[in-house]
């Protein structure tokens, strides 16, 4: 089945285009990003739905939710950020709020990465309990090969999930 989710960030009368997806599989909810045509970029629209649908499951969890599964269509989990169009700062305010919400929710959640997760794809699988990849996905922040700064929390938490060579080898210079 499906959940019906109406989102308090509409700002037109246009059917909004969804970019992610949410089913449930009896007592597991089912986030897939779905704009494979960016191979899953997450842009500000997609920020929004993920808020949205995290409100959602955060209202249903535990009793009729007990684990979410956080994944992307194929060809990949996220291919990073889409700022087209989008002012920064409102950007990274949003990623910070989605980040956190995943953190929160009241029941485990699992990023299914298959294909690349890089930058802000990362930053979604690391703000998970637990990840699940194939053996040709590629998980990564490359913000310091494009002379960006990586946010505190990013490091803090690829520190804290993963041995300090692999925070390391995933921050290519």
């Amino acid at each position: 089945g499906t959940f019906d989710i109406q989102s308090d960030h509409a700002t037109s009368r246009l059917p909004p285009l969804m970019t992610v997806d949410l089913q449930h599989d009896g007592l597991v909810a089912i986030v897939t990003l779905d704009r494979p045509e960016r191979r899953n970029a997450v842009d500000h629209a997609t920020l929004l739905e993920l808020l949205d649908i995290q409100a959602a499951i955060g209202a249903r969890s535990p009793g009729a939710i007990r684990a979410v599964v956080l994944t992307g269509k194929p060809p990949a989990f996220s291919a990073g950020a889409d700022l087209t169009g989008v002012e920064e700062g409102q950007f990274a305010t949003d990623l910070a709020s989605v980040l956190r919400g995943f953190g929160s929710l009241p029941v485990p959640v699992i990023a299914a990465i298959a294909g690349p997760a890089l930058g802000a794809g990362a930053q979604l699988a690391i703000a998970t309990d637990l990840r699940v990849a194939t053996p040709d996905s590629v998980l990564g922040v490359p913000a310091a090969k494009l002379g960006l700064v990586v946010d505190q929390w990013t490091i803090r938490r690829l520190a804290s999930e993963f041995s300090p060579p692999i925070a390391r080898a995933s921050q290519p210079t």
